[in-house]
């Protein structure tokens, strides 16, 4: 019924970020898009901040920069080209970009769809756009824990729609045979940027540290780059031991399975906090959902947004991610325990196929098509 309503309509999606290879914001968004166009709209109009990423229809956006004055000039522009052309829904896919879509709405008299992920929209951020809450018909929350966020800060809870970034499981091995092993290898995948240091490499890089005193045999695999990453180096080689840790680099996706097939254990300790001064943590934590496919036992933080993922003791190990005594309890508890490593990984894959398997991408858009008249 609902698929008949929208027949040859339009939708206008504002976003930072539209291409996979930019991040996980990006890789969301193209999933989002390509689920629109593929199963609801006719035709999709995506405005991104970046020239490489703009995929609309015959509509280019001069001065596309990110300088604040030419984004403001640029917006303006988007609002000119934009004002005769028909748009029958406006999905806003990042807080900063609400004030761009509140211009639509206020001219077009239609609701918004906001997006949210993570920090955007912690500390109070979203609070200070509470008078505009009755024109942010619904939003869209990418985890349980950044949807509480919201309730927090006064939206109503009954418009929040949970959609999860979503992964590809077709591709997914059959089965991983690890065969046991003197030696466990343990792998982290994701950038290492200086602004994003609460992922938790250096505490991983400590946990290591206390295994090889406590004489157990560990290799840590890094996969990724980023400019924090001749830090890192450093910090492994002034803790002696840079002969167990392998800094790839960025890697190919062949090598990325790889390493996958290889490691036994994931681990990403990412901090958390929704202060409004210290902002960090991850709002799902995709990369976990990728290392279920390959069935690995993971250790993730015991908050934030991989809740949604790891169960501890049931879909993997949840701990303190500031403590590298911590990381390293469970680093050795799953070494000495290729059973436990095994049911884990098990656990995991079946409870990611079940919930954020790419095909299940839109069943979770029709949740968005039910409860909003906007979209």
């Amino acid at each position: 019924m609902f698929m008949s309503s929208i027949k040859n309509k339009t939708c206008l999606f504002l976003a930072t970020e539209t291409e996979p290879a930019s991040g996980g914001v990006g890789y969301y968004n193209d999933s989002f898009i390509k689920g629109l166009s593929d199963h609801f709209y006719d035709r999709v109009i995506v405005y991104g901040a970046h020239d490489k990423n703009l995929r609309v229809d015959s509509l280019t956006l001069p001065l596309i920069n990110n300088i604040l004055p030419k984004k403001i000039i640029n917006a303006f522009v988007l609002v000119f080209k934009l004002a005769f052309k028909k748009v029958d829904a406006i999905i806003c896919a990042h807080v900063f970009l609400l004030p761009l879509a509140l211009i639509f709405s206020f001219l077009r008299r239609k609701k918004i769809t906001l997006i949210v992920y993570g920090i955007d929209c912690w500390g109070g951020r979203l609070k200070k756009y509470a008078s505009f809450y009755d024109r942010i018909e619904s939003i869209v929350s990418i985890s349980e824990f950044t949807s509480k966020q919201l309730i927090d800060q006064g939206y109503p809870e009954q418009r929040i729609i949970k959609i999860p970034p979503l992964v590809d499981f077709s591709n997914a091995p059959k089965s991983v045979q690890r065969n046991q092993k003197d030696m466990i290898e343990v792998l982290t995948v994701g950038r290492m940027s200086t602004l994003e240091k609460y992922k938790g490499h250096r505490e991983v890089l400590k946990a290591i540290a206390e295994l090889s005193r406590r004489q157990i045999k560990v290799h840590y695999h890094v996969a990724g780059s980023g400019d924090d990453l001749p830090a890192l180096k450093e910090l492994a080689s002034k803790m002696k031991i840079e002969d167990v840790v392998t800094f790839h680099g960025f890697v190919s996706n062949e090598k990325l399975e790889e390493l996958y097939h290889q490691c036994d254990i994931f681990v990403m300790p990412s901090q958390v906090s929704t202060l409004s001064h210290d902002l960090k943590g991850e709002g799902f934590g995709i990369v976990f959902v990728e290392a279920a496919k390959y069935r690995m036992a993971v250790i993730g933080p015991n908050s934030g947004g991989s809740d949604d993922i790891i169960f501890s003791e049931q879909t993997g190990i949840a701990i303190n991610p500031e403590s590298s005594i911590e990381i390293a309890d469970a680093i050795q508890k799953l070494a000495s325990d290729h059973s436990l490593r095994e049911d884990l990984g098990k656990n995991l894959y079946e409870h990611c196929e079940k919930l954020f398997a790419l095909d299940k991408r839109q069943d979770y858009l029709k949740n968005l098509f039910e409860v909003s008249s906007n979209v």
